[in-house]
């Protein structure tokens, strides 16, 4: 709650300007973070990564795009949503 505080006045600026905008704070172990979690579907091509000192999430977001890469992967959009299209069906990020 202190952060998105920290960072209310820099949020309504941004709405002041005609960019809406949410933050979502997901708090993962390292163990958490490698064994993946779908949420990390999500993160590979809309995360904007504020810090990561030890480069923990941007290493497990290119895993997951490479995963993705090769298992032939493709992001398909639907009415409002999307979800990726798996050859094979299951896919552990």
């Amino acid at each position: 709650q202190a952060l998105e505080e920290s960072l209310s006045p820099v949020i309504e600026k941004l709405e002041q300007d005609g960019i809406f905008t949410e933050l979502s704070l997901v708090l993962k172990s390292p163990e958490e973070l490698e064994a993946g979690f779908p949420l990390l579907l999500d993160m590979v091509d809309d995360a904007k990564i504020l810090y990561d000192p030890e480069q923990l999430l941007a290493n497990r977001l290119q895993v997951v795009r490479q995963k993705l890469e090769r298992a032939g992967a493709k992001r398909i959009w639907r009415a409002n949503s999307w979800h990726w299209d798996v050859k094979g069906g299951r896919f552990q990020p």
